[in-house]
């Protein structure tokens, strides 16, 4: 399906507005991690990710202090807000093998089934980081209805839809592929 260039346009200008209101939603987590990439000399800002505190799943109101950050930059990343000891920067270079973590969950009325819900990270020197798949990239204006619309979309219209990747994706892309 051909779309007019006036039409692609007005969607790839309607798709970066709200990309740029999110962006300015999350500016001071933004400016935060170029500070920490910069200060810690951890490469770029690749995305800024939250989820929720342990403990706090399930509750209606998102608060943003209950929230825990993970700062994703090209050379490692960074949780804050979370236990004390997982805040300690962790390079890319560091991770020697990743395992994806499978859980089975039920969905309403069907069958259980696997569900990716973390990836485990060795470190060369010190103890095994688990990231969890719940962290959703901060910077996504619509995460939850985005990336499956986008799927669906006409080729015309999704290539005009920005992209934020998702923190089994940097993982894969800085850290490496899950051993089997």
């Amino acid at each position: 399906m051909e779309i007019r260039p006036e039409a692609r346009e007005k969607l790839r200008q309607g798709f970066q507005r709200k990309a740029d209101e999110q962006r300015r939603r999350y500016e001071g987590q933004l400016t935060h991690a170029r500070e920490l990439a910069a200060s810690l000399g951890l490469g770029e800002v690749v995305g800024i990710f939250a989820s929720q505190a342990a403990g706090d799943r399930g509750v209606r109101r998102r608060d943003r202090s209950r929230l825990v950050w993970l700062y994703a930059f090209s050379g490692g990343f960074l949780v804050l807000g979370g236990p004390p000891s997982e805040t300690d920067p962790v390079r890319w270079s560091q991770v020697t093998r990743v395992r994806e973590v499978w859980t089975m969950t039920s969905f309403a009325d069907f069958e259980p089934r696997p569900v990716l819900t973390a990836h485990e990270l060795d470190l060369a020197a010190g103890p095994t980081r688990v990231i969890s798949q719940s962290y959703r990239n901060m910077l996504d204006p619509s995460p939850a209805v985005g990336r499956p619309l986008r799927d669906v979309a006409p080729a015309a219209v999704a290539e005009t839809w920005p992209q934020f990747p998702l923190i089994a994706e940097v993982i894969a892309a800085y850290a490496g592929r899950p051993s089997s």
